[in-house]
């Protein structure tokens, strides 16, 4: 599930982050992340079931080094995320990589453990189209062999950026999950002012739609989405970050 409201409302497509939820969307990206930040998101389904995530990128040189961790569940049964991941930029090319630890548990099960193992490769081919893929737990773990629901998804996505302006990015993507068919995803991000921006989404097999925005004030950004989803039907997602400028 990827994090962070900015995303979300631009299609739900985890490539191309380049804001603190790289951390934990896509380790490639967090080397154009060019300060220090922190961020939280909370995003409501259910009133039981919700998601939480908080990150953090530090960059240094043409180095970076991500953490964050994330949340999935209710009491009865529960997901927790710890994300630790490394990027570096060769050229026009920016590798990342990660190990994440995998905690499952809840009410009426004994807490399960693992780990999986994310690569992702970002190519800035020009300074208005790039490529990106994101490969998420390529080690195929899993946390018990024939335990209903214990199973540790995967995800394939390949997709590309393209800048027409400096106000305007877009994104399309195909994305491959472990338990589910083909999707394509395309979206939009839109800096309507140094302030505001606007945002969205559509994802097809299946057909579901995304809308955000986003208010940036000095060293704060607060970003919303609205998603809709075919089998829980809506949810709204709030991020808070908190950027420490450089000099």
């Amino acid at each position: 599930m990827t994090s962070g409201a900015a995303l979300l409302g631009r299609g739900n497509i985890p490539l191309f982050s380049n804001n603190v939820w790289s951390a934990v969307n896509d380790a490639s990206s967090s080397v154009n992340v060019k300060e220090f930040g922190v961020g939280l998101t909370h995003q409501f389904q259910f009133q039981d079931i919700s998601s939480f995530a908080l990150a953090t990128v530090i960059p240094f040189l043409n180095f970076s080094t991500s953490f964050g961790l994330v949340r999935h569940g209710n009491t009865n049964l529960s997901e927790h995320e710890l994300h630790f991941g490394i990027a570096h930029k060769i050229g026009i090319i920016s590798f990342g990589g990660g190990v994440i630890g995998y905690q499952l548990g809840g009410q009426s099960i004994s807490s399960l453990y693992t780990y999986g193992v994310n690569i992702s490769v970002l190519a800035d081919l020009t300074e208005k189209f790039s490529l990106g893929l994101s490969m998420k737990n390529i080690s195929q773990s899993v946390y018990k062999e024939g335990v209903f629901g214990a199973d540790l998804n995967s995800l394939f996505i390949l997709g590309g950026q393209w800048i027409p302006h400096s106000t305007l990015k877009i994104i399309a993507a195909v994305e491959q999950q472990k338990f589910y068919d083909l999707m394509f995803k395309t979206g939009l991000d839109y800096q309507l002012s140094s302030i505001v921006s606007l945002r969205g989404g559509i994802q097809l097999f299946p057909l579901d739609l995304t809308i955000g925005t986003g208010v940036k004030l000095s060293h704060w950004s607060f970003d919303y989405a609205f998603i809709t989803d075919d089998v829980l039907d809506w949810s709204h997602q709030f991020s808070l970050a908190y950027h420490l400028h450089h000099k």
